[in-house]
């Protein structure tokens, strides 16, 4: 599932279909393997040959490069993607308003985020993250060390240390969403003036930064009838 601006998109588990509601979410038939919603786009992995298919508007933003990948993440003005064949960062959209987003390092690499105008990736060789783009706030800066998640956000980025599992963030901190909670996690992400993870120990949700709408304000575990376990 990935929630973008103004609308959030999923992937049944039955056949692969891509669902998504909210602004601009009539999305192409078919199966598909991933999906990252954008702002005012959106853009997805199919399942029969690995190619990107994008729709929505702003141009550029949908007109995908060719060939088979294996991950895709869209950001503002923007998309980057990780080609199947040599493990490559790939990006395309508007140069101009991406904070030359658009220059992806070289070399091979497991995974890839797109933020607001800035993007970070986690390396093959030694999973230490590496962050192109606006380095506003400081939020490119990536710390040291081996990862094995990575999230960029608006201001602020956040990823997963592999030692210990640990939240780490960077970058801006003017509503705490650098904050990190202490404790071990599966899975984060970085929104515009907050985040959210998943703790490894009960699969509950974390967030934490802004708060404005109730955002930062997780639904909390329900328990299993009759089972005493939680979800």
């Amino acid at each position: 599932m990935s929630a973008g601006w103004g609308r959030s998109c999923a992937i049944e588990e039955s056949d692969g279909a891509i669902v998504c509601v909210g602004w601009r979410s009539n999305a192409p038939a078919g199966a598909y393997r991933a999906v990252s919603a954008g702002n005012a786009y959106s853009c997805a992995i199919r399942a029969s040959d690995d190619a990107i298919v994008c729709w929505g508007s702003e141009g550029m933003r949908t007109d995908t490069p060719t060939g088979s990948y294996s991950a895709v993440s869209a950001g503002d003005a923007y998309s980057c993607a990780i080609r199947a064949s040599d493990s490559a960062i790939v990006c395309w959209g508007s140069y101009a308003a991406s904070g030359r987003t658009l220059d992806a390092p070289t070399g091979s690499y497991s995974a890839v985020s797109g933020g607001e105008d800035h993007s970070c990736a986690i390396r093959k060789s030694d999973d230490a993250i590496v962050c192109w783009g606006s380095n506003r706030y400081g939020k490119t800066d990536a710390p040291a060390g081996s990862y094995s998640a990575v999230s960029a956000g608006s201001r602020h980025s956040c990823a997963i240390r592999s030692s210990d599992s640990a939240i780490v963030c960077w970058g801006s901190n003017d509503s705490e969403q650098t904050d990190a909670p202490t404790g071990s996690y599966s899975a984060v992400s970085a929104g515009y003036y907050h985040s959210c993870a998943i703790r490894a120990s009960d699969s509950a949700i974390v967030c934490w930064g802004d708060n404005e709408y109730g955002k930062s304000a997780a639904p909390p575990l329900s328990e299993r009838a009759g089972a005493g376990e939680s979800r």
